[in-house]
């Protein structure tokens, strides 16, 4: 009985948080910024000249690229520029909510009425859900844009379906650094940068061993690296199951982490 009433909520509990996440300002923000900064993608290389040309250069410049015969499923990626900034606009709408919550002292109420392990458990699934349906929301917005200009090309359900899961679990996976700092800093401006500040050490750390373990033809490493960015998960093939296996591990201490830090607090309203 006991878990059953846990269950519920648990349930109440991530449904009120996800409202507060989605139907807000930085929701919606954080969507249309992910929708522009996708027209800063590749869509054309021209290898002779070594220039590359962005999907909004191409729109501009329609006529010249015609010849190329693009369409909106081989134009459609996720840019370098959204990669960098994808920890702070996928946690942006969560991180908006839980620090208001923390900063007027409502958390007090919500740990006495729902108990500490379903508040966290409901705070974390929140987050993921919140971070993948964004960045989803983004990118089919983008993708919606791009049909008025480019024919949509071959493409099946089963594509489709993929295409969004991947981004979506993409999404889920870069809102985990912002979640985690959350429990302990409740400034969300310092929340949403700091990760955004770490995932490009760690992007430049990678890099470099990248780098370094090519010169010295260590190609085994050389696969494995790859498999350690967090936007490996959105391909779905053999390497992104060890990427999501990866990233899982990392939520899991990361929600552990989260539930050390705030049972240490005193003031659990109980």
């Amino acid at each position: 009985m006991n878990g059953v009433m846990g269950l519920k909520k648990y349930l109440h509990c991530v449904v009120n948080d996800l409202k507060k996440a989605i139907f807000s300002y930085a929701f919606l923000l954080s969507i249309l910024v992910i929708c522009v900064l996708c027209f800063s993608s590749i869509a054309y290389m021209d290898y002779g000249k070594g220039q590359e040309y962005s999907v909004f250069e191409v729109i501009i410049n329609k006529q010249k690229f015609a010849y190329l015969g693009l369409d909106v499923m081989r134009i459609l990626s996720i840019s370098t520029y959204l990669t960098m900034f994808l920890p702070i606009l996928s946690a942006l709408s969560f991180v908006s909510a839980f620090c208001s919550e923390r900063l007027t002292g409502n958390i007090r109420f919500q740990i006495s009425r729902v108990g500490r392990f379903p508040y966290y458990a409901a705070k974390f699934t929140a987050a993921v859900v919140s971070g993948g349906f964004t960045i989803l929301a983004g990118y089919v917005s983008y993708a919606i844009i791009l049909c008025a200009f480019f024919p949509v090309g071959a493409c099946s359900v089963t594509g489709i379906l993929k295409e969004l899961c991947g981004v979506m679990l993409y999404g889920m996976v870069s809102v985990i650094p912002a979640f985690f700092f959350s429990a302990f800093i409740k400034n969300k401006y310092i929340v949403c940068c700091l990760p955004f500040i770490l995932m490009h050490f760690y992007y430049t750390v990678l890099s470099r061993l990248y780098s370094y373990f090519i010169g010295k033809g260590n190609w085994e490493v050389c696969m494995i690296i790859p498999i350690l960015y967090p936007n490996s998960v959105k391909y779905l093939d053999h390497d992104a199951l060890i990427a999501t296996l990866y990233q899982i591990c990392l939520s899991v201490l990361a929600f552990i982490g989260f539930i050390c830090i705030m049972n240490r607090r005193l003031d659990y309203g109980e």
